[in-house]
């Protein structure tokens, strides 16, 4: 069910492919603090999922947020701790995000399909960890008020 959920959902993204050559949407992603509204994530061959106020949550993330600038800088903060972010787009259509946690082991992520808008951005996204358990997820973030 998972997988044709994301299936579905990443059909639907790629549809409707969003044009970052304009400054809009660039200005749509930057200077604002994305917090999680809702993810769906395989670790370890774990489905988790968090949803902003819900009830059947596997994992918590309330307080989980980044932030992109338009110098290429941000933040990214678990809740607990905040590391700055080295951003930049992953193709010249601009249709992905590669960032990298500038922590004591650098994570580097990727976001692919993204779908933004004013107050919410849709996407996929994975990465490795330094343990070589990779993770794929499906999210959607919201700006925080």
């Amino acid at each position: 069910m998972f997988f044709s959920l994301v299936f579905s959902t990443l059909v639907l993204i790629a549809a409707n492919p969003i044009n970052f050559s304009t400054g809009k949407k660039e200005k749509l992603l930057c200077e604002k603090k994305w917090m999680f509204g809702e993810i769906k994530f395989i670790e370890n061959n774990q489905l988790e999922y968090y949803k902003r106020g819900g009830h059947e949550n596997t994992i918590q993330f309330p307080n989980d947020y980044i932030i992109f600038r338009k110098d290429n800088t941000g933040e990214y903060s678990n809740g607990k701790e905040t590391y700055p972010i080295k951003w930049r787009f992953g193709n010249k259509e601009k249709k992905s995000i590669i960032y990298t946690i500038q922590m004591q082991l650098p994570l580097t992520v990727y976001w692919e399909h993204i779908n933004i808008f004013a107050d919410h951005i849709i996407y996929s996204e994975y990465y490795t960890k330094h343990t070589g358990v990779s993770v794929m997820c499906i999210a959607m973030r919201e700006v925080m008020k």
